[in-house]
């Protein structure tokens, strides 16, 4: 566990420090949110950060599974489903269902949860590709609507 927070730690300041070097680089704005997001030390400078790349470059479904992740970590589930659901209409993919089955468990919506952890499932999601720190949460999720 330490490893990964230090991990996690390095990499905020790598993103921090790119942003300060080029602080129009969308993708390492997006990243740092992200990130924040993940490890929960920044929700609501995940969320200014992501309003901020959105502004800067519209709305791509990656922007979007991003702003849906920062959602979800500040208990905004509704606008998760929301963000996640307008991704999906630009591309489909097996995280956006990973995320939007996360989204609806979290709302306790657990038919809708099911039925997006068929559809990554279905789309080749494996749970080596969600990132470390949601992995227990994954697997959680997957026992408790018995997938």
């Amino acid at each position: 566990l330490r490893g990964s927070q230090k991990r996690d730690s390095a990499a905020l300041g790598l993103y921090r420090q790119t942003l300060a070097d080029t602080p129009s680089d969308v993708r390492a704005v997006a990243d740092l949110a992200r990130l924040l997001a993940l490890t929960k030390t920044g929700t609501d400078e995940a969320a200014q950060l992501i309003g901020r790349a959105l502004k800067q470059a519209g709305p791509s479904p990656e922007l979007l599974e991003t702003q849906a992740i920062v959602f979800l970590a500040s208990g905004q589930f509704g606008q998760s489903v929301a963000a996640l659901n307008a991704a999906l209409q630009e591309t489909e993919t097996p995280r956006i269902h990973f995320y939007l089955a996360l989204a609806e468990w979290k709302s306790g919506n657990l038919q809708a949860a099911r039925k997006h952890v068929d559809r990554a499932a279905k789309a080749g999601l494996v749970a080596q590709e969600i990132h470390p720190l949601q992995r227990d949460t994954y697997h959680e999720m997957v026992a408790d609507i018995g997938e």
